[in-house]
C-alpha cells in the first residue's frame, strides 16, 4: 500500500487560509458553509467534526474528484463573489427565460442578416483585437456583450 503525505502550506496573505493540496489556491479555514455542506452531504461526513485538509485529501482519491473539488472552491470563493460584485442574479428565473429570449429576437435577426447591431459590432471587434481563437472563447468575452 502506497501512502501519500500532503504538506499543507499556510497562506502568506491570510492566516486563516491554507493552500489547496490539488491546485495550490487559497482556501479559508474553517471552510465556508456552502463548501462544508456540500462535502458533508456528498460524503456523509459527521457535521460535528471539523473538516481539515488531510480529510479533504483522503476524500478525493482520483484526479477527476480532485478537479471537481477545485471547481467547487473556485466557484464559491472567486466566481460567486465576483458575480455578486457585478450584481448578477444569484437565482435565475427559468420560467421567464423564454420571454426574455423572445425580446432579443429582433436584435438576433440583425446579427443573422449582417445588419448594424451592437452585439455584431462587439463580436467583430473581438475578432479584430483578440484574433479568431480567443474571440471564439465566449467565457472570456461574456462580460463585454451582456445586457442587464
Amino acid at each position: 500500500m502506497i501512502r501519500i503525505i500532503f504538506f499543507f502550506k499556510v497562506c502568506p496573505v491570510c492566516p486563516n487560509c491554507k493552500n489547496c493540496p490539488f491546485c495550490d489556491e487559497h482556501i479559508p479555514f474553517p471552510l465556508p458553509e456552502r463548501i462544508k455542506s456540500y462535502l458533508i452531504n456528498l460524503y456523509q461526513l459527521d457535521p460535528k467534526k471539523r473538516i481539515t485538509l488531510p480529510i479533504i485529501s483522503n476524500l478525493f482519491k482520483n484526479v477527476v474528484d480532485q478537479y471537481e473539488f477545485c471547481r467547487l472552491h473556485e466557484g464559491e470563493l472567486k466566481i460567486v463573489p465576483e458575480g455578486r460584485e457585478k450584481n448578477y442574479p444569484f437565482i435565475i428565473d427559468f420560467e421567464g427565460l423564454s420571454s426574455r429570449v423572445e425580446e432579443l429576437v429582433p436584435e438576433l435577426m440583425l446579427i443573422i442578416e449582417g445588419k448594424e447591431s451592437y452585439y455584431r459590432k462587439e463580436a467583430l471587434n473581438a475578432y479584430e483585437t483578440l484574433g479568431k481563437g480567443q474571440a471564439r472563447r465566449l467565457i472570456g468575452r461574456s462580460e463585454d456583450i451582456q445586457v442587464i
